[in-house]
Order: structure tokens, then C-alpha cells, then sequence
């Protein structure tokens, strides 16, 4: 469908807004001390338009007072991609961590580095504490709902300038949280492109570019439904969300 086609149509229709979904990863267990077992995890996501109506009740607003309830919630997350050692009953040995279907088998040693040195999530706690308190400042308003494991992750709700966040994507942990907020801030950029924070989404000219797993992602069947504009709005979304630099940049620059 031609973009400028495709933007009237956004102008015109009031019950539109931009859907984000994650299917939560799975953990299996790590089989044996020497010869690992991959845990398989399955995230897929998409950008829809939909009838915003059905998603803006039942709603819990994260606030400057209750914010650090919800990152505790994210740091307990965490805690599951640490492998842990368990021991069967016959006095074998077996590891079990949590992660998706495209991380890289670990070995041994590597699992044994994690469980003597957990990973540093600082930097990606300061992202999100930091976006939280800005996005407020632009009046922007940040509420959890439950949407259900398989539904969508996050929301940007433009008209109503509000990110819901599924209650579920908190079960992902900091890092996958922060590159999740951080998909949205992007989409509250392209807002701002077309001229203010609750516009339909406007193109950013960024590069959009996909590797195997962001590919996977956009290659759900809801897809399937969407214009090319629509779905050229999500691939740029997906292609910059893992810079957080960037979602600062663009959100401090556009939405003035």
C-alpha cells in the first residue's frame, strides 16, 4: 500500500494504536555436567493496529513512588538465566538456566563463570529508570495490565500518550525489559516525526536491517495482515531497539 495512503487512513481512524507482541521464553533444563542439553525459549513479535478500546481499562499506572516494586520484580527475573546446580537422586549432577531459543549453547565453564560472576544489569536499570522518569515528564503515562502470557509485551497506545506494559514481560528479566521499553520509546520517536507525541507513527529513516532473530520475529503470521508501511514501522523498531543510546537520542531530539 502507498505510505501516503496509508497515512491519511491513520489520520482518519481514532482506535488505533500500536501493538507489540512477546511470546515469554521457556526453560528446560541443562542436562549433565559435560554434555549440555539447550533450554529453548520462543519470543516472536509484532507491531498491529487494533481497536485500542478493548486494552485501556484494568490498568495499573507505574509511578516515581511504586517504580522500584517493579524493577525488584525484573532483578528476581534475573535470577532464572543464572544456571543453578541440582543433583538428581542417584547423585548426579545436572544444570538449568533459562533463555531463548537464540542464545548460544553455554559450556561448562561458561555456566560455571555465570553461577561465580552473575552479570553486571546495572547500566540497563539506569536505562529504565531513567526512561520512566522522562517519558512522565513528556506526560506520557506508563501502566501495567495483564494481557496474558501470549499476548503483547508492551503497548503504545499514542492517542491516549500511554506505553501498557504486559504484567507478564516483567518474567523476562532487565535486559530484555529495558530492549522491550526502549522498542516503544522508538515508536513514541516516530510519533514525534510526524509532528507530536500522540501522532500515528511516522517513518525515522533508520536503518532497518534484521539479523536471524529479529527476522523470526517478524515472521508471525499476524504479519500477514499488515500494509508494508505498518510493517516498515515495526522492522525499524526491531532493528534499533538493542541501542539503548540511540532510543534516548531520538525520544530527547523528537519530542520536544
Amino acid at each position: 500500500m502507498n505510505s501516503n495512503k496509508k497515512n491519511k487512513k491513520l489520520n482518519r481512524n481514532p482506535n488505533i494504536y500500536i501493538l507489540s507482541i512477546l511470546i515469554l521464553s521457556l526453560s528446560i533444563p541443562i542436562l549433565g555436567c559435560s554434555k549440555e542439553r539447550n533450554s529453548i525459549g520462543n519470543n516472536k513479535g509484532q507491531t498491529v493496529y487494533t481497536d485500542r478500546n478493548k486494552n485501556t481499562a484494568d490498568y495499573k499506572l507505574i509511578t516515581k513512588e511504586n517504580q522500584n516494586i517493579f524493577l525488584r520484580l525484573l532483578s528476581l527475573a534475573d535470577k532464572e538465566y543464572i544456571p543453578k546446580k541440582n543433583i538428581r537422586n542417584d547423585g548426579s549432577t545436572y544444570y538449568s538456566y533459562k533463555r531463548n531459543r537464540f542464545q548460544g549453547e553455554l559450556t561448562l565453564e561458561q555456566i560455571k563463570r555465570l553461577i561465580s560472576n552473575p552479570p553486571d544489569y546495572s547500566n540497563y536499570r539506569k536505562y529504565i529508570t531513567l526512561m520512566f522518569n522522562y517519558l512522565r515528564k513528556k506526560g506520557i503515562s506508563i501502566s501495567i495490565k495483564n494481557l496474558g502470557e501470549d499476548g503483547p509485551s508492551a503497548l503504545w497506545i499514542y492517542e491516549l500518550k500511554m506505553i501498557q506494559i504486559n504484567s507478564e514481560a516483567f518474567k523476562e528479566g532487565t535486559i530484555a525489559f529495558a530492549k522491550m521499553l526502549n522498542h516503544e520509546v522508538i515508536h513514541i520517536a516516530q510519533s514525534c516525526n510526524r509532528g507530536s507525541v500522540n501522532s500515528p507513527p511516522k517513518l525515522l529513516g533508520l536503518k532497518s536491517s534484521l539479523n536471524r532473530e529479529k527476522k523470526y520475529y517478524l515472521s508471525n503470521k499476524i504479519y500477514s495482515e499488515l500494509d508494508n508501511y505498518t510493517k516498515k514501522l515495526e522492522s525499524e523498531a526491531y532493528a534499533n531497539q538493542d541501542n539503548l543510546k540511540l532510543g534516548i537520542s531520538l525520544i530527547k531530539s523528537l519530542c520536544k
